[in-house]
């Protein structure tokens, strides 16, 4: 049932909305003793071949125990080769181990906002001194159903739902709060509206469907002012499955630009909403989402390879894993951009065929070409979607061991400190917040 939920979670809500299903218990900790040394593999890849350069480093001064008895290796995934057409880019495997323990001088930035048995709390971590703070209470029959945090990561905006035997929802709650906890006053969303963002740092963007209608409407939380707007229909769009029924679109920010898939589900177009001016088409582009840049410039798409197409349909193709991996099949995850729309986190799947195998985390800087792979891996490498600090330099990925929700472990990846530590507990992230 929890896997049923998971695979539910991910077709209906996607994105940022999800949904949580039966509460997870935190287990007793448990320490692994382990002198492995963390190995850092670059991998040079020119419009030439070449051989390829290993070199291992020393580990870390910091005193760490990992979680994990085994790291990945080299093995687990081909090693690069071949020509590349992309001049800059590279990919340069930078594996860690996940840690178990933190070092004294480690400080989590802001507040990690994720699921606990209460519904949502706080996580603060200054060295060794870990705080979680209930911030959202919630009832047993009670899912978190929508949620997103604001731009300037000031407030969490969230739904509760109960649902009946049939997943029709029978009751909503709604909530806006700060990272210390405290409850603004707001109104609810009126009946038959769903999130679809923040707009800014305080609308949030709503929409609906009414009889193959599309509406969207800038909803203000704290005085209930609402404003909708019918949008043009779109053409020739892909209407997805019997559960998804509405097309797989997703609109910038300002709802100026729509990216979607086109019947029969395998290409994408760009379009100027109001002009209803076509600036895009893809013909090789089969995600079933696309995401946007948190400023809304430019979009995210894959094809195996990752391209983003600008507001006026521009393309540039910023992989070449294909390539790079000759005789493999090449899959990308979820996409999470960085606060400043620098650096794009992925999961990256390389399989010898048909089967997937073990996903790994994937970090590419959009300016320099480089992809480091972190060799972070999870099963479930599609939900849901990393989530970057406030500033950059830390993310929270959700990793699963397994095929169920008690599988899931919340890893912090810090950035600049080279290090990557296992959070207790098996609840996912909601978001990431600064301190109050």
């Amino acid at each position: 049932m929890k896997r049923l939920v998971l695979i539910v979670c991910l077709v209906i809500v996607g994105g940022l909305i999800g949904c949580q299903g039966e509460g997870a218990v935190m287990p007793s900790s448990q320490v692994v003793t382990s002198t492995m040394l963390p190995v850092t593999k670059t991998v040079t890849l020119t419009a030439t071949p070449r051989a390829v350069a290993t070199t291992v480093v020393p580990s870390p001064t910091a005193s760490l125990v990992p979680t994990h008895s085994a790291t990945p290796t080299a093995t687990t995934t081909p090693t690069p080769t071949g020509e590349l057409p992309l001049a800059n880019f590279r990919v340069v495997e930078q594996c860690m181990k996940i840690e178990s323990l933190l070092p004294q001088d480690f400080i989590l930035e802001g507040k990690l906002i994720r699921h606990c048995e209460q519904g949502a709390c706080s996580l603060d971590i200054h060295g060794t001194d870990i705080r979680e703070m209930p911030i959202v209470s919630k009832e047993p029959d009670q899912w978190f159903w929508q949620w997103a945090v604001s731009p300037d990561r000031k407030k969490l905006f969230y739904e509760l739902v109960t649902q009946d035997e049939n997943w029709e929802i029978k009751s909503r709650q709604f909530g806006l709060i700060t990272a210390d906890g405290q409850q603004l006053p707001m109104s609810p969303v009126p009946t038959g509206w769903r999130l679809d963002g923040w707009r800014d740092n305080n609308l949030l963007n709503l929409d609906m469907w009414k009889d193959e209608e599309h509406f969207v409407a800038v909803f203000d939380p704290l005085t209930g002012t609402i404003t909708e707007t019918l949008l043009p229909p779109l053409e020739n769009p892909f209407k997805g499955s019997l559960i998804i029924k509405d097309p797989r679109a997703s609109y910038d920010p300002t709802y100026d630009r729509v990216i979607y898939l086109t019947e029969p589900g395998d290409e994408w177009e760009l379009w100027d909403v109001w002009a209803n001016k076509l600036l895009w088409h893809g013909n090789k582009f089969t995600l079933l989402w696309a995401f946007w840049s948190p400023d809304g410039q430019q979009v995210a798409v894959d094809s195996g390879d990752l391209f983003i197409v600008g507001r006026d349909g521009e393309e540039t193709q910023l992989t070449n894993f294909s390539v790079a991996y000759p005789n493999m099949g090449v899959s990308i995850g979820n996409i999470s951009w960085s606060p400043d729309g620098r650096y794009i986190a992925l999961w990256l799947n390389i399989h010898p065929g048909e089967y997937f195998v073990q996903w790994r985390l994937v970090i590419l800087d959009i300016q320099t070409g480089q992809a480091i792979d972190y060799c972070i891996p999870s099963e479930e490498g599609q939900w849901p979607n990393s989530v970057w600090s406030p500033s950059g330099q830390q993310i929270a990925v959700n990793t699963f061991t397994g095929y169920e929700l008690d599988t899931l472990s919340v890893v912090i990846v810090d950035l600049n400190r080279d290090i990557a530590v296992k959070l207790p507990g098996h609840h996912a992230v909601l978001g990431w917040m600064v301190s109050p």
